[in-house]
């Protein structure tokens, strides 16, 4: 056999090794993030949490994640619109763990199809996001499928307004420094909606990049910023970062 077929063979081996390494230790590293922040918040003191998933399971492979949350009785005594914030919201806040914490990996990890399901007395959850819609700070684009019924943010009766009733308490709030948190809450949005063309054109990226242009405009660091968007949408009395 000729030399330089075999070295070429040889080479050619040697890559797809090493490819295959490093896509095993990527995804060996993105299963580890993703799993310690499921865990971290399964043990929040947060009764949204903690009273109706009781504990979990994540499979993992190259394109697709699926975290099974056990539920409890008390999320099977919920009402549609609460079962659907309780999902929706571990949901959401574990993407800002994963955009804020790990940039360098998060893009990766939230391109993969992400679902979250529980069965309980012959109940079967399932929920899954869609891509934000135009307004960065809208409560999700999830889908709520009980069985065979789907059910969407705007198709839950008052869900919406229930959820304004959460920010109520909210919406005088000023910042150490005289700014009103919704001032705040505009700019970041409206400078999503500029990076992102109105919405048509997402990066895992660009919620940091709103994130920091406004802890710039406002003269705030980046923690403050997060303090404000974690009491805003998921409705917390006090933030501990």
């Amino acid at each position: 056999m000729n030399s330089n077929i075999v070295k070429i063979s040889l080479s050619f081996l040697l890559g797809v090794l090493l490819t295959l390494l490093i896509v095993l230790g990527s995804i060996s590293l993105q299963k580890k993030v993703f799993t310690q922040e499921v865990e971290s918040l399964m043990n929040l003191d947060l009764d949204l949490f903690s009273n109706n998933f009781s504990d979990y399971t994540i499979t993992f492979d190259t394109t697709s994640i699926k975290l099974n949350l056990s539920l409890t009785e008390n999320f099977l005594n919920l009402t549609v619109g609460k079962q659907f914030i309780a999902f929706s919201h571990f949901y959401n806040w574990l993407r800002f763990n994963l955009v804020t914490k790990y940039e360098y990996i998060s893009r990766s990890l939230l391109s993969k199809n992400i679902q979250f399901e529980g069965t309980m007395n012959e109940h079967i959850f399932l929920y899954e996001e869609h891509q934000f819609d135009n307004n960065f700070f809208s409560a999700n684009n999830g889908v709520l499928k009980i069985n065979d019924k789907s059910y969407t943010y705007k198709s839950i009766k008052n869900l919406e307004s229930n959820i304004e009733i959460f920010q109520a308490p909210n919406q005088h709030n000023r910042t150490s420094n005289g700014y009103l948190e919704t001032d705040i809450l505009e700019f970041m949005n409206n400078f999503f909606k500029l990076i992102t063309k109105n919405s048509k054109d997402i990066q895992s990226n660009d919620f940091n990049l709103a994130r920091e242009a406004a802890a710039t405009k406002f003269d705030m660091t980046k923690e403050e910023i997060d303090i404000i968007f974690l009491r805003w949408f998921f409705f917390l009395k006090e933030v501990n970062l």
